[in-house]
């Protein structure tokens, strides 16, 4: 009679007799077949059985057993277990299993970790891997810490930074963690009356900051305030009437001074000022700003700036025309004119609001 029993892991038969062994008679023989596919026992019998009962040999089979392993690799945390079995790794990390079974491992992400994929037995990124122990096996399971980002403000402007996948609105949330080797879009929006200059450290330009988290990265984004521009005009009174005219910014529109004279432009914005005079003015040049000269004013608005558009009179013409037969003089105070003749006419610019007396002198033959 066979009887095959497994304490732990060892395997016996026992085989039950009687018989000798040895020269000596025997109730049993134990044979161990921990670790062996197949184990093959002779028994030489007594006289005490019969012949046609003897044991000449019989074959055992018992079930082997393969080990498997399972390793953690990276920074992170995280879990494996088994299922059948034991292995909870964390703290079991090996077990035994009957030769050809099937066994799942399941990798599951520690706090604020990733699990990134497998070696060994197994592959891929699967948090499930099948495996069946047709031999011993180890697989190693990667978990990876979370990355952190840290955005930056700077500037005398304010403004907004978000992200895609959440988690940075800063604001308030400057500073978060990602999984490892995740991408991830910043995107700006500047306040009123601020604008944003551009990104720093893991990003450069103007445009959407793209960045994939396998390390921590640190972000900086500079929103600058508009800066004012400021138009003066200036010029001469007379008789209560002041030289004056008109100075528009002809890249934006926002300035119209008449009646709109200082307006907020974005940070590094080119202006351009123009100015025209009144029917009875003249524009005589620009101060400040950086500006000079009649020409058109392009000022450059990375500081407040403050220009003056300069205006005066224009010289006022006065035409004399003697008429009549006779003749004279005709002399201004102030000087200036000085006509003589008959039927000429004589002129002279004076300043405006000039008052001019003229006086009229007829020669012998003739009078006034």
């Amino acid at each position: 009679t066979i009887y095959y029993s497994q304490q732990g892991n060892n395997s016996w038969v026992r085989v039950y007799g009687p018989f000798s062994r040895g020269g000596e008679r025997n109730d049993w023989i134990d044979v161990n077949l921990t670790n062996v596919d197949e184990i093959l026992v002779e028994i030489s019998t007594t006289s005490l059985v019969p012949m046609e009962h003897r044991i000449q040999e019989f074959r055992a089979f018992g079930p082997v057993f393969r080990s498997l392993n399972v390793n953690k690799s990276g920074d992170g945390t995280g879990t494996v277990t088994s299922f059948p079995g034991v292995i909870n790794c964390g703290a079991v990390c090996s077990d035994s299993l009957e030769h050809d079974n099937t066994v799942i491992l399941t990798a599951t992400d520690g706090p604020n970790s990733t699990f990134t994929g497998w070696s060994g037995a197994c592959s891929g990124t699967d948090p499930s891997c099948i495996l069946t122990m047709e031999n011993n096996r180890t697989a190693t399971a990667r978990f990876m810490a979370n990355r952190t980002l840290t955005v930056n403000k700077s500037g005398d402007g304010t403004g907004t930074i978000t992200s895609s996948p959440p988690g940075i609105n800063c604001g308030s949330a400057c500073s978060t963690g990602y999984p490892y080797n995740e991408t991830v879009n910043l995107f700006y929006d500047a306040s009123p009356n601020s604008t944003f200059i551009g990104w720093s450290g893991a990003c450069t330009g103007t445009g959407v900051c793209s960045m994939v988290m396998n390390v921590n990265r640190t972000v900086g984004a500079q929103f600058i305030a508009d800066r004012s521009l400021t138009v003066n005009k200036t010029g001469n009174t007379i008789n209560g009437i002041t030289a004056d005219g008109t100075v528009v910014d002809i890249s934006f529109g926002q300035i119209n001074c008449g009646a709109v004279c200082s307006d907020l432009y974005a940070y590094n914005s080119s202006v351009t000022l123009n100015a025209s005079s009144d029917s009875v003015s003249q524009f005589d040049g620009w101060t400040g700003g950086g500006c000079t000269g009649t020409n058109d004013c392009v000022v450059t608005m990375n500081v407040a700036r403050t220009v003056t558009a300069r205006f005066s009179f224009i010289p006022q013409t006065l035409i004399v025309t003697p008429t009549g037969l006779g003749a004279g003089t005709i002399t201004s105070s102030p000087a200036g004119i000085n006509c003589g003749g008959v039927n000429i006419d004589c002129s002279f610019d004076f300043g405006f609001g000039t008052s001019v007396t003229l006086t009229a002198a007829p020669d012998a033959d003739s009078q006034f």
